[in-house]
């Protein structure tokens, strides 16, 4: 980073700098203020001597509105900044009793304001709020029958409050603040108020105060915009003015307020790549270093710059960007080539210019990027690449192609055509070979290695995929899923049949001789399942017509059966359909019906209890 600071050749273009620069912050200070831009006048000799005291609650609650007593710094700042000639200030800070006083002194002399400055930063905040009390001693302290101008800026974040104590003490507070309020107003000393932070308590209480003695009541709620307060009390309500010149920084550095001796001051890198963007500044700081912040001063400004080469002519036109905001002109510039450049800058108004001279280096940089490592077989008749899309320039400048050794080989052919690299693989094996990639400035030299690899090692993945779809296969032909009446009978398999079956067989066919009913003891089935041909094998034209051969019955715990059937006849238990390869569990007294496909037989089957 290089900064080059001016010395002003021209006192007097100098000395109108400063001018404007006072002139403008006296206007943005009192348009802050107003909303609109308020034209001061400078009031000369005769005027009545000013006494203002601040008036500052120093409860404890004040920490949390203030915790870094920012608000005691824009007091400090407000004294320093202020027109010092016929003016006295005193302060008084209060709790539930007074924390600090200092009478009214004049701030012309740097001693005296650093004396108040001092009793102002030395303030802590604790205890309860008495704004009565804080009242009663700045009115005390400010002269008494005086033919000069008081005032009192009384600051508090909340209404009185005393915590416990007595109702005697809490009307004797009120009394106190309102009898000293009505002696403000009877001596015409006007009381304006500031609700600061988060206002605990009633606002209207502060506006009352402020209206009785024809005053003002502000808000502030920050530390930051209280001085803004401030230099509204002080120059819509009383004629003075904000002081032109002061050299004081305050809240830790978070505030800075000088405007003497300006410097003007350039900022750039003085290392670059080229067509990159290089950021560089331009604002004003004072003596001791601090930056000026105010855009309607920078507006006024406007900046040029001539770049050209130490050593050779600038053929193209350099490519530059400015903004402008309350910190200076901020901007980039772009080079189109690379050198050492000498850069002069001229920063011009309408009363003179400032010129800056530095030397910047624009490096380019070299073309980067690479091929794809992609393995070939000789099934890979061609392979093309287009190189723009591997290999890139930061510069963005046109990249040309050619190639070195390796082009052709044992294992490949290597062609390059333009843009275009085509690689033709003949045999297994490996062969290297040399790109070179320009932009025009730089050379990139880069080297590829072809690898053509056998079809065992190329496709080893396809042999495997082979290998699993055989597998498969044959799994399907030699396996046999064990069937669903095996597994239901291997679950069942320590439950026995119980009670009797007894079979009736309602419809047949009119030439076979009739088949009698038919009882069937199951509790002397030693097995725990049964085909319904089984039991029925006497009867074989009935059997196969019924398609018995396909229907089950599996012991069941509790004394029940379940029926199981991938028959074609038609089934019903009861009044249930009885669905294929689905169990039904059947229990005494239940019937069940089979019908014959074509209806020819119809058998009834009872489960029936019995003793055994």
């Amino acid at each position: 980073m290089f900064q080059i600071k001016v010395e002003k050749r021209n006192k007097k273009m100098g000395h109108r700098i400063k001018f404007r620069c006072v002139i403008m912050l006296i206007a943005i200070l009192l348009s802050s203020i107003s909303g609109n831009f308020v034209y001061g006048k400078e009031i000369a000799s005769q005027k009545q001597e000013l006494e203002l005291m601040f008036v500052l609650d120093a409860s404890g609650s004040m920490r949390s509105n203030d915790r870094n007593k920012m608000a005691l710094d824009m007091m400090s700042a407000f004294i320093d900044t202020i027109h010092t000639e016929h003016i006295k200030i005193g302060f008084v800070a209060y709790s539930d009793k007074i924390v600090s006083s200092v009478s009214p002194i004049s701030i012309e002399n740097n001693t005296e304001r650093k004396k108040i400055k001092k009793q102002i930063s030395d303030t802590d905040y604790s205890g309860n709020t008495d704004i009565g009390l804080g009242l009663l001693k700045a009115y005390e302290n400010v002269e008494q029958d005086s033919k000069n101008k008081r005032v009192l800026v009384l600051i508090s974040d909340g209404e009185t409050d005393l915590g416990q104590v007595s109702k005697e003490q809490e009307e004797e507070a009120k009394q106190r603040q309102e009898q000293v309020v009505l002696t403000c107003e009877k001596e015409e000393i006007p009381i304006y108020t500031v609700a600061f932070g988060d206002y605990d308590g009633n606002q209207k209480v502060l506006e009352k105060i402020a209206k009785q003695t024809k005053a003002s009541s502000y808000v502030a709620k920050s530390p930051e915009t209280l001085i803004d307060v401030l230099y509204g009390i002080f120059d819509q309500n009383v004629s003075y003015k904000i002081q032109e010149i002061t050299n004081s920084t305050y809240a830790n550095g978070e505030q800075e307020i000088s405007y003497r001796n300006l410097s003007p001051v350039l900022q750039i890198e003085t290392e670059g790549k080229k067509k990159n963007k290089i950021p560089f500044e331009i604002y004003f700081e004072q003596q001791d270093g601090t930056r000026i912040s105010d855009e309607e001063f920078y507006k006024k400004f406007e900046w040029k710059i001539n770049p050209y080469f130490v050593d050779k002519k600038i053929t193209k036109e350099e490519t530059m960007e400015t903004t402008t905001n309350k910190d200076g002109i901020a901007g980039t510039i772009a080079f189109s080539e690379s050198g050492t450049y000498k850069l002069k800058g001229t920063l011009f108004d309408s009363l003179g210019s400032y010129e800056f001279q530095t030397k910047i280096q624009v490096e380019n940089s070299s073309p980067t990027g690479a091929l794809p490592q992609d393995t070939y077989t000789i099934f890979n008749k061609k392979i093309t690449y287009d190189l723009p899309k591997y290999f890139q320039d930061e510069n963005n400048d046109v990249l040309t192609f050619s190639l070195g050794d390796g082009g052709s080989g044992e294992v490949a052919n290597v062609i390059l055509e333009g843009e275009t690299l085509t690689i033709s693989p003949k045999k297994s094996g490996k062969q290297r070979i040399q790109l070179f990639v320009s932009d025009g400035t730089n050379a990139l030299s880069y080297m590829y290695e072809i690898q053509v690899v056998p079809l065992r090692r190329a496709y080893w993945w396809l042999i495997g995929l082979i290998g699993i779809v055989i597998l498969i296969v044959l799994w399907k032909i030699f396996y046999k899923p064990k069937p669903e009446i095996e597994k239901i009978a291997e679950k069942k398999v320590s439950n026995r049949f119980q009670g009797k079956l007894d079979a009736y067989f309602t419809i047949q066919p009119e030439e076979e001789q009739e088949i009698p009913p038919l009882t069937f003891p199951m509790y002397r089935i030693k097995s725990n399942r049964v085909r319904l041909a089984d039991l029925l094998e006497d009867y074989k034209e009935a059997v196969d017509t019924l398609d018995l051969e396909n229907i089950y019955l599996i012991a069941d715990e509790e004394r029940r059966m379940i029926l199981y059937h991938s028959s074609k006849s038609s089934i019903m238990i009861s009044n249930s359909i009885v669905c294929r390869l689905t169990q039904y569990s059947v229990g005494f007294g239940d019937i069940i019906y089979i019908t014959a496909p074509d209806e020819t037989y119809e058998l009834e089957l009872h489960y029936i209890a019995m003793l055994q």
